[in-house]
Formats: structure tokens, C-alpha cells, sequence
């Protein structure tokens, strides 16, 4: 009872629509995107609860992911959605929680993932022709790696309420803000 597993999968969808930007090098409309998740993991409540031990493993196919995207090959420019793209991505996820003596709470997480794209086209800069740029594009504001910790104490009970005080670290790897720079 203090240890469960579970799989899944799931799909989700973000209907299509007209990119009221397109110019020549960029289409009119973009199709809807769909994805598929497939998920699994190890969730556990030990020692009396006083230890929280979670994982979880994921892979996600995405078909037809929306990128918006800067887009101009001259000086006017652009920006809006480019041809519909093909990535997927997989990680893992990690937590703990535990509460070595009463008041104490230590924690922390660990999450990566490792997105790609086997099919992205921008126009090239210097011909205008499409091309497909997967071997350098970035899934924006996606890290590879996250990590974050801390320590909590919670005072018990008085009769004007209980005191809390508590040290978090956060961190996370290079992130990128745009798909292809």
C-alpha cells in the first residue's frame, strides 16, 4: 500500500489556424498539432510517511508542433507560424520529501529532458529557400536540466499559530528563447 506504479498514455491536440503573417516563405495556414505521451513511474510513501521517494520516465511524439517563429529573409521581416515541425522529447523526473525529525523537512527535485526536432524549415538567410534546420534547433525555454532542494522547519502549534521558515535552491542548465537563432 505505500508503494504504487503506473503507465499511461495520452494524446492532446491544439487545433490548426491562418497565420495572418504569411508572406512567400511562410504558409497561410499551419495544421493542427497532436502529441503523444507515454508515461511511467514509481510513486512511494515509507517509513511511516516520513519519507516521499517519486520517478517517472516519459517520451513525447509530437506531430505537426506549432513554432512561432521570426521569420523575415529582408529587412521588413516578420514573424508568426512556420511550416508545422516534427520533435519529440524524453526525460525523467525525480522528487523526494523527507522528514528525518518532527518540524524538519528536507526535499528536492531533479528533472531532464532531452527535446529534438527531426523536421523544422526556416527560410535560409542568404537564399530564401526552405530548409530543414533540426540538426540546430532549440526547443525555446525548455532546460535540459532543473534542479531544486531546500529545508523547512515548522514550529508546533501555538496559540497564535505556528512558524514556518524555510531555504530553497533552484536551479536549471541554459535555456534557449528562440527556436533557431
Amino acid at each position: 500500500p505505500n508503494v504504487s506504479t503506473y503507465a499511461r498514455i495520452g494524446t492532446g491536440y491544439r487545433s490548426g489556424g491562418f497565420n495572418a503573417r504569411a508572406n512567400a516563405t511562410s504558409p497561410l495556414v499551419f495544421d493542427p498539432e497532436k502529441a503523444t505521451v507515454y508515461e511511467g513511474g514509481v510513486k512511494s510513501e515509507l517509513f511511516d510517511q516520513r519519507l516521499r521517494i517519486n520517478f517517472s520516465m516519459f517520451y513525447t511524439d509530437y506531430n505537426d508542433l506549432q513554432v512561432t517563429q521570426y521569420v523575415g529573409v529582408t529587412a521588413s521581416g516578420g514573424s508568426g507560424f512556420i511550416l508545422n515541425a516534427h520533435a519529440d522529447y524524453t526525460g525523467l523526473e525525480f522528487e523526494m520529501r523527507a522528514a528525518p525529525i518532527d518540524g524538519i523537512q528536507v526535499y528536492g527535485n531533479v528533472g531532464f529532458v532531452d527535446p529534438s526536432y527531426s523536421e523544422i524549415y526556416f527560410p535560409n538567410p542568404t537564399t530564401g529557400l526552405l530548409e530543414n534546420y533540426a540538426n540546430i534547433a532549440h526547443f525555446p525555454y525548455v532546460p535540459k536540466w532543473t534542479i531544486s532542494g531546500g529545508i523547512e522547519y515548522t514550529s508546533p502549534p501555538t496559540d497564535i499559530g505556528r512558524f514556518s521558515a524555510s531555504l530553497d535552491y533552484v536551479w536549471n542548465s541554459k535555456r534557449y528563447f528562440h527556436t533557431v537563432n
